[in-house]
């Protein structure tokens, strides 16, 4: 509902600012085009001007790693890759609330760290970030705040680390 992607059934949800939603790696990439072309393809899909993606090209692909796979077919990706590139497009755009929904469980260990880092970039800069996760560890390391929702109802909001313990007790019962 705050991506826009789905209406509120009760209610309403307003949302101030710029959204960008990394909902799974490669969502929107067109695998027959190479990396590059997805960053343009998909950064205009979030709403970036194309003349703004070719002053952050350079940026995105330092960050994704990918510097020597650019200019290759996506298809040829591994889902790791694709999901370097997905979070690299759209954590370059520095929107006002940031969503990612698992996104970051694919990719190697460096990968994982250097997104968390920039994750708490985003953060330090007063941008807001949902992350949609079951990655305890992840809750614990980055999350500044935890609201977990089981059944459609608010079973914890607050202390991660007090989320993460509520949580794994609740998988005991």
């Amino acid at each position: 509902m705050l991506s826009g992607i789905l209406k509120a059934d009760k209610g309403e949800v307003f949302v101030e600012g710029e959204v960008t939603a990394l909902l799974s790696f490669g969502t929107g990439f067109n695998m027959q085009l190479t990396g590059r072309d997805n960053v343009y393809l998909n950064g205009m899909m979030l709403g970036i001007p194309k003349k703004k993606l070719l002053g952050l090209y350079e940026d995105i692909m330092e960050f994704s790693g990918l510097g020597k796979f650019m200019d290759q077919p996506v298809k040829n990706y591994s889902n790791g890759m694709k999901s370097r590139l997905g979070f690299s497009v759209a954590a370059m755009i520095k929107p006002d609330l940031f969503i990612i929904d698992e996104a970051l469980s694919v990719g190697d260990a460096s990968f994982f760290e250097k997104a968390s880092a920039k994750i708490q970039e985003l953060i330090g800069k007063a941008k807001a970030v949902i992350v949609v996760t079951h990655n305890m560890s992840f809750v614990e390391k980055v999350c500044t705040r935890a609201l977990w929702l089981g059944d459609g109802i608010i079973k914890f909001d607050g202390d991660p680390k007090e989320a993460v313990i509520q949580y794994r007790q609740s998988l005991k019962r």
